[in-house]
């Protein structure tokens, strides 16, 4: 999307997620309508999803052990075990 509402809240978006914080306490500090920044958040994300493919290889090893994620021509070695939410942070910085 490359409006310039797009433009605008695309930098916003990424404070937003980079903070750590909930999409409320975010808006609250920075003086943001909480509902126009989730929906924007979702919006864009949406977005970043549908534009972008992360391969994934299964060798023979057990697939429930690890799991090989390439993006941006990066191996990430991702065990079943692993955070999920840090998985997704990696994804997205490489992405």
């Amino acid at each position: 999307m490359h409006t310039p509402a797009a433009r605008h809240w695309g930098p916003i978006v990424r404070r937003a997620r980079d903070s750590g914080l909930s999409i409320r306490a975010f808006a609250r500090q920075n003086g943001f309508n909480e509902n126009t920044l989730a929906w924007w958040s979702w919006r864009l994300g949406e977005e970043r999803v549908a534009s972008s493919f992360v391969e994934v290889d299964v060798e023979d090893e057990d697939p429930t052990d690890f799991l090989h994620v390439h993006v941006g021509g990066v191996r990430v070695d991702v065990r079943a075990d692993s955070d999920l939410a840090l998985l997704r942070r990696v994804v997205e910085a490489l992405s």
